[in-house]
């Protein structure tokens, strides 16, 4: 279990890289102990994610926020159903209605405008906002250029990680990963700001002639009637 659990680690390390260079870094220190003491797994991951046509799995192959898994497919999957169908089943003619009043004018807004159809505001998990409470002067060392922090570990002078709020980023991994980070959300929070990409979520309700079908178990609430004795 210690081994599996070591792995998956190792994994997860490879799937933070934020750069090119630092995964092939991490990587060529990994597959020589894999080749050691799991050749078969090396041999499964190397064929498999590593030298095939699926290798932007990592984060830096997407935008800060897309992929928080290993699939790409899976986040972009989420983000349909979490703002066009909001996670419930509709009827044909209401799943269209939803096609050509919002899914299609995004995508167009995409081709004519270049901005991207799905870039939308996040809201931080509550680990991360509990993390901003941590950055105290005893930790760090702030420096403040307008809009933009940049904060030194007191522990190691070597780690800095500079989070602009003009443009809602960070330098550190776990912006990368989730696209918004416990820097961040110090700075736009000290100067009083609010985000053009955080925070706020958008989600869009089909209010048109049609009722959803709720995955539950037990009859539906329309079918109470046709049970009941007449009187």
């Amino acid at each position: 279990m210690e081994e599996q659990k070591c792995v998956l680690e190792e994994i997860d390390s490879l799937h933070s890289s934020i750069s090119q260079v630092e995964y092939d870094e991490r990587y060529a220190q990994m597959s020589d102990r894999w080749r050691v003491h799991f050749p078969d797994f090396e041999q499964y991951f190397r064929m498999q994610w590593h030298n095939t046509v699926f290798d932007q799995w990592k984060v830096f192959n997407s935008a800060p926020g897309v992929v928080n898994t290993n699939n790409a497919v899976e986040s972009f999957n989420a983000t349909l159903k979490r703002i066009y169908t909001n996670h419930s089943r509709h009827t044909l003619p209401a799943l269209v209605d939803i096609i050509l009043k919002r899914l299609l004018p995004d995508l167009a807004m995409h081709i004519y405008t270049g901005e991207k159809a799905f870039s939308l505001k996040r809201r931080p998990d509550s680990e991360t906002y509990a993390k901003v409470s941590a950055i105290t002067p005893d930790k760090y060392n702030i420096v403040t250029t307008g809009s933009v922090m940049r904060f030194f570990k007191r522990d190691d002078a070597t780690q800095c990680y500079v989070a602009d709020a003009q443009n809602s980023s960070c330098s550190c991994k776990a912006f990368a990963k989730k696209g918004y980070c416990k820097h961040i959300l110090f700075v736009l929070k000290k100067i009083n700001r609010d985000s053009a990409t955080i925070v706020v979520e958008r989600t869009f309700a089909y209010r048109g002639n049609t009722r959803r079908t709720r995955q539950m178990r037990g009859r539906v609430a329309d079918a109470v009637p046709a049970l009941q004795r007449n009187t």
